[in-house]
């Protein structure tokens, strides 16, 4: 092999090897908490609940303790959604009936 080509080899693998450790990517993982708010995707808490010696577990009420506007009430099941959450926060899910 020649120093010319072994030159052409050593540039080329030098540029992919910089470009391969660029740090200056804007995070695009719509789940990765660390993203920008704009491009991560909803969340959401589902769930059943159970009222003790009933079948019929629909009307439970379920909220996020500290935020207005997001509840759900339960079917006959138990079960609920909350959607459309904010990813990479706690919530506190509090049940009344």
């Amino acid at each position: 092999m020649s120093y010319k080509n072994l030159k052409t080899i050593a540039v080329l693998s030098l540029t992919i090897a910089l470009i391969g450790c660029s740090t200056d990517v804007d995070p695009t993982n719509p789940f990765d908490p660390e993203a920008p708010t704009a491009s991560q995707e909803p969340a959401s808490i589902s769930g059943t609940i159970e009222l003790e010696g009933r079948d019929d577990h629909s009307g439970i009420e379920v909220r996020l303790d500290g935020y207005s506007g997001n509840s759900a009430i339960t079917d006959a099941t138990g079960a609920f959604t909350l959607a459309n959450l904010a990813s990479g926060i706690s919530y506190m899910v509090v049940a009344s009936y």
